[in-house]
């Protein structure tokens, strides 16, 4: 057979392979003939003119796929075009034309894979192994030759190979990525929404609730719209707290809100209701409820429930209204004052109103038009007072309907007539125990407070009058939707603060689910540990300080049914208030004392016991021995006596529970991290958490229930607690004492996980001040969006900081800010005032910081101590000559010493050169722009065939790196920077902050500062004897033969004109650091990356990016190291940031 004309064009894959094209005919025979052989035929006419005649419809469907062409890595080497064009606008690219032309051009597979180095690692990542037949013989033998896909059956085995082989490699495949990201929180079915800090408005967060384990099916409800109301602002903010007499149990003392609702019912119906709490979530259960009209949307039923039903509870049963009532109804604009004026006009009643802004003036006059405009006050101050009794010639009103505070109420019941009813909707005043003047009661009124969350746990008897009284509403049309405004379930923190602002008018709906949207999609939330009320829970050492509080947890999460162990049992009123307070809940509270769990009959009567109240559930072993003492101290007694209560408990728990609690669920023990990290003279205490840990392990390698918790120190109560004679902070084991409240946040996580060993301390490291800016977290609190429009000193009341405002302030500035302040001086606070606290602040916390990490002069400048071998004097040397097409230009520190990269530059993946600058001129003026041009010289040379760099400076080299690359970006080069743990103003800011002024008074100062701390970093103290003939010297010849005379009787490895060398090299770079202005410059164009070392010293005011982002115009990446600034650039990673291999 011949080869066909084409075949200039066929692939140039390897000496022992053949590319034949020719018609199909002819092919064939070709291709049977050598298939049976047993040689590899493909029957694909690639790089010939027999497929010419699809480029235009390849070019075609490729746009589509590749709309935008993308700019190809600077690694990138090219088998479809030679390499005399990698340069051209088309090869840089990753276009539709480009991979057309490579399916019809000739490829050059031998030419190209002989730039891969023999020790290569090539992975082949295709939708098949189209290629690696000829890689195979390619490349070297010593190339390993991966596929990870091939279009077979077993697929997924060669995916999991090629990974194994990856690591065998040694490499660290990110199999994770691999997967669809998870997101966190975790999605789950039935959230709610709750603030994690109450008080503090910007913590509201969904999470998961206990419905899907204690409620049926027909009960439920799929919210669709919940709203916010008053009394919820009030609580979110901290205003009042959850009263005792509205508390059902325990399990109602956490934060969750709303108290209406409107959605789908099991049945599919359309309803809307009230029930005490928790209306705020996508699914709920029923209480109080009624079939929305046809008419009305979802929205409009949102507004009738808790405002209807209010009205009519405070006007119809507490108010008797009647027709001819003179009335006045406060707020009318919000949600129970329309609904109010609804109503009253329904009756026949004459009503006054208030309202606080001159456009709900407006909208009164607008919507109630029968309302005269003498009959609308001012809620904002106590003048509506006045109104009302000029239009009422001194009489009064019969009814009022309130919800102002503290002198506005008092105010309002002086407006009642003879025998009015005053009625208190809001609960500020009742919550603050707020006395009122007993002789306005002379007038035979009465004061009546209307409750309705009240109406679901005492007052019973209501709730039908009211089922009947908004459903015979509904019938005869009494009952008409209001105004509101809508928030995504996204924006409740938004939809807070516009309610406290007082803008609003109507109600404030906020949508759990949008239209069209499946009800049973998940939100995402936070998980939730929730008891079975119908499972019991024990709990060994449960009446010790960490055992009340766990009960007391348990108790809050729905346990009905409590075993506790005790050695002593109740020895104190604290815990038997505790039990009785349990009991009151209606809790099932079995104490069993005198027993020894780690007897076989002891540990067997206890579960049984338990069985018999409710089947176990979980099992909490806290029991705690200490016999502490040093190791020689310790004796056969001492460690059995530890092992007791723990290890021996632990393992009998563990047998039993086997056979007896057959639904249990957790298997708990508390340790220490005296077990996983040591404590001094505990060494019995944990071996026997050790042997807790090691039965919890087994027990989960078998797929039972197993967790042991170390703690850390616990301070406020338990062990520590008790023996902990002062109020002060102590560090155990290397960790700080943690507030019981965190410990039950990790238990919660810790609950839900399937680790069986698990930690939960505070190390005792250094804290981080915190993140959040006073200014900005006060402005986000009274929705000041821009800064430029407020007068720095206009009072925060003046900027419309209302009590509840205040009451969150200060709150998160004694929280957060450690800013105390008296409740009567917030008013009168100015943004002014902040600032100066704010800035305060910061500098406490940065001089402590900084007190801690200060660095010493001659370890930050000078740092290596250098020998005669590393001056290397040429401007420049070639470390690592490779093909490629980005050059990478190293620029050593201070000293001007290139040989400090002598430990990274075998990793560096491109043609590298490091630069030198030396200096022996101490008047050399203007030494950075003459090394920047010198430098910039011998860069061109190198920049050939479009070819990128990579500058990177250690240290003072970001100075002069700057510069280079500022030039070379004049003459149209592109590039990127890489500073090591160095940029001009962190060196400025250190240097000054490290000296004094008389350091560097004038040059003698300076030259006699820069010589001693040169010869106090050879040796240390070996400067004072030169010290005072150093500042008798009047010249810097004079000073450096001084300084050389001592510095030769202590290095002998040091010639004297490398030592002239290094003093003026390091003088004139020290005083640029401390003359150089980047402020006059124009910013460079170039990204920078920067590598900081995690134990580097940050100087004070100043940012994370060292205020790179002031330098270029570019991208600043800021990338972490674990090592300090002498031993960064013996770390690998720094070799591996330059080759572009880290992503932050």
């Amino acid at each position: 057979m011949t080869m066909d004309r084409d075949n200039q064009n066929t692939p140039f894959n390897y000496l022992v392979t053949l590319t034949l094209a020719s018609p199909i005919n002819q092919s064939t025979v070709f291709q049977t003939s050598h298939s049976h052989a047993g040689d590899r035929v493909m029957e694909i006419p690639f790089h010939s003119s027999y497929i010419a005649s699809v480029e235009s419809q390849l070019l075609l469907n490729l746009n589509k796929i590749i709309p935008y062409p993308k700019k190809r890595s600077s690694k990138w080497i090219s088998t479809s075009i030679p390499r005399s064009k990698w340069f051209t606008s088309i090869s840089k690219l990753s276009s539709a034309h480009y991979h057309t032309q490579s399916i019809l051009n000739t490829v050059f597979f031998s030419q190209t894979t002989e730039l891969i180095p023999n020790n290569a690692v090539v992975i082949e990542i295709a939708p098949d192994d189209v290629l690696h037949y000829v890689l195979t013989g390619s490349l070297s033998v010593n190339v390993t030759n991966l596929v990870l896909t091939r279009q077979t059956e077993k697929n997924i085995n060669t995916i999991l190979q090629g990974i194994g082989k990856l690591y065998n490699c040694g490499l660290q495949p990110q199999v994770a990525n691999l997967y669809p990201s998870v997101e966190f929180p975790v999605s789950r079915g039935t959230p709610m929404i709750s603030p994690s800090v109450r008080g503090n408005l910007s913590t509201f967060c969904w999470i998961e609730n206990n419905l899907s384990i204690v409620s049926r099916h027909e009960d439920l409800v799929h919210v669709v719209y919940s709203s916010l109301n008053f009394k919820d602002i009030m609580y979110a903010t901290g205003k009042v707290s959850f009263p005792s007499t509205i508390l059902k149990g325990r399990s109602f003392q956490y934060a969750s809100f709303g108290m209406e609702f409107v959605g789908f019912d099991a049945n599919g119906q359309r309803v809307m209701g009230i029930r005490d709490t928790d209306c705020i979530a996508n699914v709920i259960k029923k209480d109080l409820c009624w079939y929305i009209p046809d008419a009305w949307t979802f929205e409009e039923a949102a507004t009738i429930p808790i405002v209807y039903t209010t009205v009519y509870l405070a006007f119809y049963v507490f108010g008797k209204i009647k027709k001819g009532n003179k009335v006045l109804i406060h707020s009318g604009t919000g949600g129970i004052g329309q609904a109010a004026i609804h109503l009253a006009l329904k009756v026949g009643c004459e009503i006054f109103t208030t309202v606080g802004t001159s456009d709900k003036r407006d909208f009164i006059r607008k919507i109630f038009p029968t309302i005269l405009d003498d009959h609308i006050g001012n809620s904002r101050d106590t003048s509506f007072e006045q109104m009302i009794m000029q239009q009422t010639k001194g009489r009064g009103v019969d009814i009022v309907l309130n919800s102002l505070a503290e002198e506005k109420l008092i105010a309002s019941i002086r407006c009642l007539a003879q025998n009015g009813r005053f009625l208190e909707i809001g609960k500020f005043d009742f919550v603050s125990n707020n006395s009122l003047n007993i002789s306005e009661f002379n007038k035979g009124i009465s004061f009546h407070g209307i409750m309705l969350d009240s109406m679901f746990i005492n007052n019973l008897k209501y709730k039908s009058l009211m089922f009947k009284m908004i459903s015979d509403g509904l019938k005869n049309g009494t009952i008409k939707p209001i105004q509101a405004k809508i928030f995504p379930k996204t924006d409740i923190e938004e939809a807070c603060r516009f309610m406290t602002s007082g803008k609003h008018i109507g109600k404030i709906i906020i949508s759990i689910h949008e239209k069209d949207e499946p009800l049973n999609k998940h939100i995402l939330a936070y998980r939730r540990y929730y008891c079975l009320k119908d499972r019991s829970y024990i709990i060994l050492g449960g009446l010790g300080g960490f055992g009340l509080e766990l009960t007391d947890w348990l108790i809050f999460r729905g346990a009905k049914n409590i075993v506790l162990i005790s050695r002593t049992g109740i020895k104190n009123g604290y815990q038997r208030m505790k039990v009785r307070l349990w009991k009151s809940y209606g809790i099932n509270v079995l104490i069993i004392k005198n027993i020894d769990v780690a007897d076989l009959k002891g540990c067997e009567y206890l579960l049984r016991t338990a069985e018999k109240e409710a089947p176990v559930d979980a099992i909490f072993n806290l029991g705690v021995v200490l016999r502490d003492g040093i190791f020689k101290n310790q004796t056969a007694e001492t460690f059995a006596e530890s092992f007791q209560s723990k290890a021996r408990a632990t393992q009998m728990l563990d047998k039993l529970s086997r056979k007896i609690c057959l639904n249990l669920r957790h298997f708990v023990v508390f340790s220490s991290v005296s077990c996983g990290r040591g404590n001094a003279g505990q060494t019995n205490y944990g071996m026997a958490n050790s042997i807790m840990e090691r039965i919890c392990e087994k027990r989960a390698e078998e797929g039972l229930p197993g967790l042991a918790i170390q703690w850390g120190a616990v301070g406020d109560v338990g062990l520590v607690a008790d023996m902990q004679e002062e109020d002060k902070e102590l560090v155990i084991g290397g960790t700080l004492q943690q507030k019981i409240s965190y410990c039950f946040d990790k238990l919660d996580e810790f609950l839900l996980q399937s680790r069986p060993i698990v930690s939960s301390m505070v190390v005792a490291e250094k804290k981080m001040k915190a993140q959040r800016n006073l200014v900005e977290t006060v402005a986000n609190i009274l929705n000041i969006n821009n800064m430029k429009f407020v007068s720095p000193n206009s009072t925060l009341a003046e900027l419309g900081m209302d009590s509840m405002m205040t009451i969150e302030i200060k709150q998160i500035m004694e929280q957060e800010f450690d800013v105390l302040i008296a409740p009567q001086e917030m008013r009168n606070l100015t943004f002014a005032t902040l600032i100066k606290m704010s800035l305060s602040i910061n500098d406490n916390n940065e001089k402590k910081e900084w007190n801690k990490k200060k660095p010493n002069f001659k370890q930050l400048f000078i740092g290596l101590i250098l020998k005669d071998e590393e001056f290397v004097f040429p401007i420049e040397f070639l470390a690592n000559e490779q093909n490629t097409m980005t050059e990478v230009l190293l620029i050593s520190g201070i000293d001007g010493c290139g040989t400090v990269f002598k430990s990274i530059i075998p990793y560096i993946k491109f043609s590298t050169s490091v630069l030198h600058y030396y200096t022996n001129d101490i008047n050399y003026t203007n030494i950075i722009m003459e090394t920047a041009n010198r430098f910039t010289n011998h860069i061109l040379s190198k920049l050939t065939n479009g070819k990128d760099f990579i500058i990177v400076g250690y240290s003072f080299g970001s100075f002069i790196a700057i510069e280079v690359t500022r030039k070379l970006e004049d003459m149209n080069f592109k590039g990127q920077l890489v500073f090591i743990d160095g940029t001009p103003e962190l060196l400025q800011t250190s240097f000054l902050q490290q000296t004094k002024e008389s350091d560097f008074a004038d040059d003698a100062h300076f030259q006699v500062y820069l010589l001693i701390n040169i010869l106090e970093n050879y040796l240390a103290g070996s400067s004072q004897k030169i010290l005072m003939e150093l500042e008798k010297c009047e010249s810097w010849d004079k000073r450096f033969n001084i300084f050389a005379k001592r510095f030769s009787e202590i290095c002998t490895y040091f010639s004297l004109s490398n030592l002239k060398i290094l003093c003026a090299t390091l003088y004139k770079h020290l005083s640029i650091i401390r003359n150089y202005d980047l402020s006059t410059l124009l910013p460079i164009k170039s990204p920078i990356t920067l590598i900081k070392c995690t134990s580097s010293f940050i100087p004070m005011k100043i940012e994370k990016d060292y205020n790179l982002h002031k330098i270029t115009q570019g991208e600043v990446k800021v990338h972490y190291i674990e090592d300090n600034h002498m031993t960064i650039l013996k770390n690998k990673k720094v070799a591996a940031i330059i080759n572009g291999e880290f992503t932050i």
